[in-house]
C-alpha cells in the first residue's frame, strides 16, 4: 500500500469510526425519547424496564468503544493500525445489530416498523467494510431476526405485542406473516448491500486513481526538489567561493585599490551575501521536500521554544522590542528538534524585522487536544492585507506592505515554515488586523509519554 493511499485509508477509516460512536451517542438519546413517546403520548404498551436496560448497555458500550478509539488513535501511522481499526469497526457493526435485534424484540419484533433501521446498518458496512464483509453483515441481520422470528413463533420469547399499535388483538403472529416479513426485509437488506458496495467500489476506484495520480506527483516532486537541491548547492559553493575572493580583495590583501573600485566591491558582495542566502532557503526548502523519512525524537517543547527566544533576544534588544513566552511546563513533542527550531526562528526573526521599535512579541503554547499542541507567536508589527493571508505559504511570496518596510528578503521563509509543520503533521495558518499586528498559529504532535529518565 502507498504512501499516500495508506495515510488517507487510516484517515477515512479514523473519521468514520469516530462518526460511529458520535451517532450511538444520538441513537441513545433518540431510544430514551421514542420509548418515553410512545408509552406515554401514544399510549401503546412497553416493556420499559427492558429497553432502558438496552439503553444503559448501549451507553455503557459505547462509552468503552469511546475510551478504545481515543487509544487507537495514538497508534495510527503503525503497520498494525489499519487490520486492527478494521476488526474493531467489524465488531462494532455486528454488536450494533445485536443490540438493534434486542430493542425490536421488546418493542413489538417484526411487526415492529423500525425494523428497517437495520438498513443504516447495511450502508455503514458497505462503508466501512469490505464487499464480503459487508454481506456477512447483512447474513448476520437476517439470522438475528429469523432467530427472534422462530423463538416468537414457538414460544421460546415471549411476543411483545405493540398494543394500541395495532388493531388486532394481542396473541401470537401466524407463520405466514413472520416469513412474509423476513422475505421482505432479507431481500431489501441484500438490495442494499448490492447498490451500496457497487457504488462504494466505483468511488474507491476513483479516490485510489486520484491516490496514484498524487503519489506519482509526489515523486516528481521529490525528483525536482533533489534537482534543485543540487543545483543549489553547487551554485550556493561557488557563491561562497567568490564572496571570499571579494573580501580578499577589499582587505587590501591583493594590493592597493581605488576607493571607487572598493565601493563597487562592496556592493558586489552585499549581493553576493544576500544571493547566498537566497540560495541558502532554497537549499533548505528542498531538502525538506525531498527526504523521505522523518526522523522524529520525543523533547520538551520548551527547551525549544527558550533556546529559539534566546538566539534572538539580542535582535530584539537592539530594536527596543519586547520578546517574551507563556509556555507550558510539560508539553512533550515527538518531532525533529532541529526542523522545530528552525521553524521558530523563522517565524521569530519574522516576527522582529515586521515589528517597529517599541512593540512586543509573545510566544504561546496550549494543549488543544489529546494529539496536538498549539503554538501561537503573535506581534504588533504591520500586519498583513486579509486578502494576501492566503498567499503568504507560496514559495518566493512577499506581502505588499513587507516589501515596502523591509527591501530584503527571499520570500521562502514561510514556504520553509509550512514544510515543517505538515512533514509533521501538523497545520499552520495566519491571523491578523492590518498594522496592529499578526498571529502565527501552528501544531505539532504529542509524545505518548516523557522519555524513561525524566518520569517519576
Amino acid at each position: 500500500m502507498g504512501s499516500i493511499r495508506r495515510i488517507a485509508l487510516e484517515r477515512e477509516l479514523d473519521e468514520r469510526l469516530r462518526w460511529l460512536i458520535f451517532i450511538r451517542w444520538f441513537a441513545a438519546a433518540g431510544v430514551f425519547f421514542v420509548v418515553l413517546g410512545t408509552r406515554y403520548l401514544l399510549k401503546i404498551e412497553l416493556d420499559l424496564l427492558s429497553l432502558f436496560i438496552g439503553n444503559a448497555i448501549l451507553l455503557a458500550y459505547n462509552s468503552g468503544l469511546n475510551f478504545i478509539n481515543k487509544k487507537l488513535i495514538r497508534r495510527r501511522g503503525q503497520p498494525d493500525w489499519f487490520p486492527m481499526a478494521t476488526r474493531i469497526a467489524k465488531l462494532q457493526i455486528s454488536t450494533d445489530l445485536f443490540l438493534l435485534a434486542y430493542f425490536i424484540h421488546f418493542s413489538g419484533g417484526l411487526e415492529n416498523p423500525f425494523i428497517f433501521y437495520f438498513i443504516f446498518h447495511m450502508v455503514i458496512a458497505s462503508m466501512l467494510l469490505s464487499n464480503r464483509a459487508a454481506y456477512f453483515q447483512a447474513t448476520l441481520a437476517v439470522f438475528l431476526l429469523t432467530a427472534i422470528a422462530v423463538m416468537e413463533c414457538t414460544g421460546i420469547l415471549r411476543h411483545h405485542h405493540l398494543e394500541g399499535f395495532f388493531p388486532y388483538p394481542s396473541s401470537p403472529l401466524s407463520p405466514q406473516y413472520f416469513i412474509g416479513v423476513l422475505i421482505i426485509i432479507a431481500s431489501t437488506l441484500y438490495i442494499t448491500v448490492f447498490l451500496a458496495t457497487s457504488i462504494v467500489n466505483r468511488l474507491r476506484k476513483g479516490e485510489r486513481s486520484l491516490l496514484l495520480a498524487n503519489e506519482r506527483l509526489s515523486i516528481q516532486d521529490k525528483m525536482k526538489s533533489e534537482y534543485v537541491k543540487k543545483v543549489s548547492h553547487d551554485i550556493q559553493s561557488s557563491l561562497s567561493t567568490i564572496q571570499i575572493c571579494l573580501q580578499v580583495v577589499q582587505d587590501g590583501n591583493t594590493g592597493p585599490v581605488s576607493d571607487n573600485a572598493l565601493q563597487m566591491i562592496s556592493r558586489a558582495e552585499n549581493r553576493c551575501e544576500l544571493l547566498n542566502k537566497f540560495v541558502k532557503d532554497l537549499l533548505n526548502l528542498s531538502s525538506i521536500r525531498a527526504r523521505k523519512h522523518l526522523k522524529t525524537q520525543t523533547i520538551l517543547l520548551k527547551n525549544i521554544i527558550e533556546r529559539s527566544i534566546e538566539q534572538n533576544q539580542i535582535l530584539a534588544i537592539n530594536k527596543n522590542l519586547s520578546l517574551k513566552a507563556n509556555i507550558g511546563q510539560n508539553n512533550w513533542v515527538k518531532v525533529n528538534a532541529m526542523d522545530i527550531e528552525e521553524l521558530l526562528m523563522n517565524l521569530i526573526n519574522n516576527a522582529i524585522r515586521y515589528t517597529p521599535s517599541g512593540g512586543k512579541i509573545m510566544i504561546r503554547t496550549e494543549s488543544i487536544s489529546e494529539t496536538d499542541i498549539l503554538v501561537s507567536i503573535t506581534d504588533t508589527g504591520i500586519g498583513i492585507s486579509p486578502d494576501e493571508l492566503s498567499d503568504i505559504f507560496r514559495d518566493f511570496y512577499r506581502a505588499g506592505n513587507a516589501k515596502s518596510f523591509e527591501k530584503s528578503g527571499t520570500g521562502l521563509g514561510l514556504s520553509i515554515a509550512k514544510q515543517i509543520v505538515q512533514s509533521h503533521g501538523g497545520r499552520i495558518w495566519a491571523e491578523n488586523r492590518i498594522e496592529k499586528g499578526t498571529t502565527f498559529y501552528f501544531t505539532l504532535p504529542k509524545a505518548e509519554e516523557a522519555p524513561p529518565k525524566f518520569l517519576g
